[in-house]
This record gives structure tokens, C-alpha cells and sequence, in this order.
């Protein structure tokens, strides 16, 4: 998404159906290699009906074979930035940038501080890209804007917090979250190399497994996680999608429960008469389609050494 964003506003192509002014842009990402980096971002821009060689206003900085530590030589940094003049620096991802521990705010304060210093003296916005740490069992606990792994410096320092959740391969939920902004989200889709905005997605059907019960306190803490939104939100949520009769309300005892509404076929795939109330028992003999939404396993890639930061390359 990193990328996507940085070849639309080089170019002036709408981002998530929002207008983007050009701008120059410069990138270092140094979790892949150089050659697969360029890879991706001509298949980017093609995608994009852009032409990569008309892409000057976006330069793949060189990464090299040696570790920039942001918690070092920022004096260099800084003068390499000026060379650069660009308006957007995108960092990706910030682990490969740094020895400190990521737990530690002693260690992370000084570098994101740094940064947001050269935002303000170079007149420069910096994209800084970071992962979320593995699910725990009091993630739900957890906001949208502390979702990321390690200190909560992350979360203090940004002027602004995207969080990309990515439920399946080709869905997804952005949240962005801004100090002096009004808050915003989307549903999105992604096809070939491209995230788009989707059309009308029923979040609560991606949170609920395939036969699986779920009563409301629990959904509500997974919507929760997944948007950050209110009650309010959660609320109207449920009521658009039971009215769209994608999922069935219940109720075990004084709790409520919800679980997917099954549409079952005959033996020829066409659509068979249901009573509203019908259980899920009722459905068993009928035939069940419905599409799996597991989440893809994360990895966790090995850092790998960068310098000779600032020779434009690709």
C-alpha cells in the first residue's frame, strides 16, 4: 500500500477514490531486495496506467548492504534528506532501521522525536511504516491507534496512525487516526497488485467464522478491534446487516447471539425456500456455501543491512 500511495501522488492519480496533487516523492524500503522493490513498483505503476520511466518525482533510494541506525549519525541523515528535496520520505519498514528495543521507550522516543523534527525543519512529511505485534489475548483491549508492536511511543509521537487490517487476502480495513483531524475509514478490496475502496462490505460477516456462534459482547470487541468505531457505529452495523439477512440474531438465555445466515440449494445450486426463523440444524442436509475467511499467517522476515542510503536508484 506503501508503494501504491507513493506512485499516486507522483503522479497525481487519485488514492482510494481521493484526489492527490504531485508531489516528489522518495522511498526506502528495505525489508525486500533492490531488484524486487523495482519490481513491484513498475507492476504498481502499470496497474495504475502510469509509465515507470516518466516516475521522476519518484526516486527508489538506494538501500545497499549496511544498517542505517536512527539512533546514530542523524547530522548525515539529515544532509542526505536536504539532497533529496522531496516532499513525502517513506520508511518501510522501521525495524530494519534501528538496534533498539522496540518495548523500550528510552530507545524509540529519541528516533521517532528525530523525525518529527526534520518533518517540521525540512517541510517534509515522513511515512513510517511499522507491523503490529501477534494477537494476544488482550489485543481487543487494545485501540486502533495502540495497535502496533512495542512502545506506546508509536502511538504518541505521530501527528497521524494508519492501520491496515488485512482479514483476507483480498479484503481489508483501513482506519486512519489523526492528531488534529477527524477520524476516517474504509473498506477495500485488493485485486491484481492494487487496493481499491470496495463496494458495501458487511464487516460483522467477516468476523464471524463459518459456524460459529458469537454472542454480541464478544462481536462487539472484534468489531472494536478491527475499526476502532463507537457503540454507536456497532449498533447501526448490526442493523444494516441483519436487515441484509446476512446474519441471525438469537438468544441463549438473556445473551445475545449471532451466527451467518445460510442460504441453502438443491442438488441443482438453485435457492430453496427458507422459513426466516429456521435453525442451523435445518440447513444441514440442504447444502452450506459459504467462503472461508481465514486470516493469511503473518510473517516475520529477517532485517536485513542497508547503506550508501541516499544514491537514488531504480
Amino acid at each position: 500500500m506503501a508503494t501504491q500511495l507513493g506512485i499516486c501522488l507522483a503522479s497525481g492519480r487519485d488514492f482510494l477514490k481521493q484526489k492527490c496533487a504531485p508531489k516528489r516523492i522518495a522511498m526506502l524500503q528495505t525489508e525486500v531486495s533492490q531488484y524486487r522493490l523495482k519490481e513491484r513498483f513498475e507492476s504498481i505503476a502499470k496497474e495504475l496506467k502510469v509509465d515507470p520511466k516518466n516516475l521522476d518525482s519518484f526516486l527508489l533510494v538506494e538501500s545497499g548492504n549496511h544498517l542505517l541506525i536512527l539512533n546514530q549519525g542523524w547530522d548525515e541523515f539529515k544532509e542526505g534528506l536536504k539532497s533529496l528535496k522531496a516532499d513525502l520520505l517513506i520508511l518501510d519498514p522501521f525495524y530494519t532501521l534501528h538496534q533498539g528495543d522496540e518495548n523500550a521507550s528510552r530507545d524509540i522516543v529519541r528516533p521517532l522525536t528525530e523525525l518529527s523534527r526534520i518533518t517540521k525543519n525540512l517541510n517534509m512529511g515522513i511515512l513510517l511504516v511499522h507491523h503490529e505485534g501477534k494477537a494476544s489475548e488482550n489485543s481487543r483491549s487494545r485501540n486502533v491507534i495502540h495497535a502496533g508492536r512495542g512502545s506506546s511511543s508509536f502511538a504518541d509521537i505521530p501527528d497521524g496512525i494508519w492501520r491496515l487490517n488485512r482479514k483476507e487476502e483480498n479484503l481489508g480495513y483501513l482506519n486512519l487516526s489523526f492528531r488534529n483531524l477527524p477520524h476516517r475509514s474504509f473498506s477495500l478490496k485488493f485485486e491484481g497488485r492494487l487496493w481499491s475502496v470496495a463496494e458495501k462490505v458487511f464487516i460483522l460477516v467477516e468476523l464471524i467464522k463459518k459456524g460459529e456462534e458469537v454472542s454480541k459482547s464478544e462481536l462487539r470487541e472484534r468489531y472494536f478491534e478491527l475499526t476502532g468505531k463507537k457503540q454507536s457505529s456497532f449498533d447501526r452495523e448490526i442493523s444494516e446487516t441483519l436487515k441484509a439477512k446476512k446474519i441471525e440474531r438469537f438468544n441463549k438465555g438473556k445473551e445475545a447471539f449471532f451466527r451467518l445466515s445460510y442460504v441453502p440449494t438443491n442438488k441443482l445450486g438453485h435457492m430453496t425456500n427458507v422459513e426466516p426463523n429456521s435453525s442451523f440444524a435445518d440447513f444441514q442436509e440442504t447444502g452450506i456455501h459459504s467462503n472461508s475467511n481465514d486470516p493469511a499467517n503473518p510473517k516475520n522476515p529477517t532485517p536485513i543491512d542497508t547503506s550508501g542510503v541516499f544514491s537514488q536508484g531504480g
